[in-house]
C-alpha cells in the first residue's frame, strides 16, 4: 500500500513538473472554482425571492488569429433560491483546460430567472486578452452579495418575450442536462405568455419543444415529475 502511494505520488510530481512550465507562461493546466453564495430580492421592496433558478456558466474562449471566440463551456452548474432567497453555487475542479483555451475575466456568468420578474445576467468585470485573469481559482465577483430583480408588471409584453428568447439562446440552449429547473421554468412562462399576454402581437416560442431531443424530453419530464 505505502509502495502505491509513493508511486502515485511521484507520477502526480512529474506530471504537474511538465505543466508547470505552460501555467508560468500562459494560463493554468487546470482550474478550479470557489462556491458562490448569495441572496436575490425583490428590487421594489426588498423582499427575499423563493424559486429563483440561477444559472452558473464558465464559458471558455478559444485562442484564435488577433481575437478569441467562445468554445462551450467547462463546467455549468445550476442552483435555486430557498425561502430567504439565497442560492448557493458548490465548489469544482480541478478540470483540465483544453488546449488552445482559456477562462477570461467572465466566468462564470450567471443567468437569473424566475416568472414575474425581469431576467438577470451578470459576470465580473470584462479585462483585454492581454491583461485577462490567469489564476488558477476561479471566483465570482457576486460572492456574497444582495442581487435585486426588478418585477415585470406586464407593461410591455412583447419586449419581455423577445428578452426571454434572447437569454435562452445566448448559451443556455445547449445545457438542459445542466440547467434542467432553468429550462422547465421558461417552458412555463412560454405558456403563460400565450395564456395571458395581449392578443394580436407575435410572441417568440422561448423554448421549442421539437428542437429537443427525445432523451432530453423525458430527462425533462423526469426532473420535473421527481421520478
Amino acid at each position: 500500500m505505502w509502495l502505491r502511494v509513493t508511486r502515485n505520488r511521484k507520477i502526480t510530481v512529474f506530471v504537474l513538473s511538465l505543466l508547470f512550465p505552460l501555467w508560468v507562461f500562459g494560463d493554468p493546466p487546470v482550474y478550479f472554482a470557489k462556491e458562490i453564495r448569495g441572496q436575490v430580492v425583490d428590487a421594489e421592496t426588498g423582499r427575499p425571492l423563493e424559486g429563483v433558478v440561477i444559472v452558473a456558466r464558465w464559458t471558455l474562449r478559444w485562442i484564435g488569429i488577433g481575437d478569441s471566440s467562445t468554445g462551450g463551456e467547462i463546467n455549468t452548474l445550476e442552483a435555486v433560491t430557498d425561502r430567504e432567497g439565497n442560492y448557493f453555487i458548490p465548489r469544482w475542479g480541478p478540470r483540465p483546460r483544453p488546449p488552445l483555451a482559456f477562462l477570461d475575466n467572465l466566468d462564470p456568468e450567471l443567468t437569473l430567472f424566475k416568472s414575474h420578474f425581469y431576467p438577470r445576467r451578470l459576470s465580473n468585470r470584462l479585462l483585454s486578452y492581454e491583461n485577462h485573469n490567469r489564476s488558477l481559482t476561479r471566483t465570482s465577483e457576486w460572492d456574497g452579495k444582495t442581487i435585486q430583480m426588478k418585477p415585470f408588471k406586464g407593461d410591455d409584453w412583447e419586449e419581455y418575450a423577445w428578452g426571454l428568447l434572447d437569454y435562452w439562446s445566448i448559451g443556455t440552449s445547449d445545457c438542459v442536462r445542466e440547467c434542467p429547473r432553468f429550462v422547465l421554468a421558461l417552458i412555463e412562462e412560454d405558456k403563460r405568455i400565450q395564456s395571458v399576454a395581449p392578443k394580436g402581437k407575435h410572441f417568440p416560442i422561448v423554448v421549442n419543444i421539437e428542437r429537443i431531443s427525445k432523451s432530453d424530453q423525458e430527462f425533462l419530464r423526469q426532473i420535473k415529475t421527481g421520478n
